[in-house]
């Protein structure tokens, strides 16, 4: 096998190394590689706001796999395309910090309006929000801390292959744009045999695809090719959104195992989102639940499953693992009480303008 990105992911293998050894020693808490503190991304509309993201506090800490897990629409694709600046760009608000290896990729913003947090499960703390909306300047900013992480310090696996890979490049030359990014030197050839390698080792054997474009590709070559592409360029973080959605069981088995060998070998670290609670307690090293925009439960995975089966974790967690274990029916979903259910995420914009 030839060495795809060695200085980074040595580098990386290190920086693993040295966080596993460090908490072993019982030596001081690892710094976190990723931390979000009290985090909206709040989408306004001619009406209502929608608090898509309401408060969010999580750490992504060196060499784990962070299970995200709840409901769709609970928030947990949006918190992570906050991170990387991605999320939608209509006049919405983002407050809070996102922090990166100590560095802030949230730049200060304008004051703008506040928003009531009211009784009704508004804020984390019930009381005002600070709105803050984006300006040019703001966009000009975030951009320029977000050069250099996003794609390749923090790469991300998207949930819709065939609509974020680029239709004008060919396969090779998508994964020949990573490889260089991750650090690959060398001609056309050498990249050639690095891109095939990464095809193969996501289960993909036919030389040809290397020359294809992606609209020629089904949706789960597209799945496999992204993945490779993210995993190429040699990242510390690995953001992975559904990563498995449009694969059958046994390629779903290859792939998780790829992320988790290279999270032993060069100590990366992986937040996975996923509504299959089984595959997160299998390679999760802890699980956030979200619900309506919050994290509700957190723990280690095999204490948040025993809190769970106990009946003693959060009711959204219950309700997660009601539906794998069998025990969950639409009648009595419908029969939980109003404060177990999802608190509404409208909210009037009443005095925001």
């Amino acid at each position: 096998m030839v060495s795809l990105t060695p200085g980074r992911w040595d580098a990386i293998a290190a920086a693993g190394a040295g966080a596993m050894a460090g908490l072993a020693a019982g030596a001081a808490a690892v710094e976190p590689l990723l931390e979000i503190r009290g985090l909206h991304c709040w989408l306004e509309g001619r009406r209502e706001v929608v608090r898509a993201v309401d408060g969010v506090d999580l750490k992504v800490m060196p060499n784990e796999v962070l299970g995200i897990v709840g409901a769709s629409g609970s928030g947990k694709s949006m918190t992570f395309l906050a991170v990387i600046g991605l999320e939608p760009q209509q006049p919405g608000v983002v407050a809070g910090e996102i922090r990166y290896c100590g560095r802030d990729l949230l730049p200060k913003m304008r004051l703008y309006c506040h928003i009531g947090g009211g009784g009704g499960g508004g804020a984390a703390g019930g009381g005002d929000v600070e709105v803050r909306r984006r300006t040019r300047s703001f966009c000009r900013q975030r951009e320029r801390l977000l050069r250099g992480v996003r794609g390749t310090e923090v790469a991300t696996i998207f949930q819709e292959p065939v609509h974020s890979l680029d239709p004008l490049f060919t396969t090779g030359e998508l994964l020949a744009e990573a490889l260089r990014t991750g650090g690959c030197g060398g001609g056309r050839k050498r990249l050639r045999v690095a891109a095939l390698e990464w095809l193969t080792r996501v289960g993909i054997r036919d030389e040809r695809v290397i020359d294809l474009h992606p609209m020629q590709l089904s949706g789960g070559m597209c799945q496999r090719v992204m993945i490779a592409r993210a995993l190429a360029c040699g990242p510390r973080l690995v953001i992975a959104d559904e990563p498995t959605t449009a694969l059958d069981a046994l390629v779903q088995l290859r792939v998780l195992d790829l992320l988790e060998s290279l999270r032993r070998e060069r100590g990366i670290s992986v937040a996975l989102i996923s509504h299959d609670l089984r595959l997160v307690a299998r390679y999760a090293t802890r699980v956030a639940v979200f619900c309506a925009g919050r994290v509700v439960d957190e723990g280690h995975t095999g204490e948040l499953l025993r809190r769970a089966a106990r009946g003693e974790a959060a009711p959204s967690t219950q309700r997660l693992f009601a539906g794998v274990a069998g025990r969950g029916t639409a009648a009595n979903l419908r029969q939980a009480p109003d404060e177990d259910l999802p608190p509404q995420l409208f909210q009037p914009t009443g005095g925001a303008g």
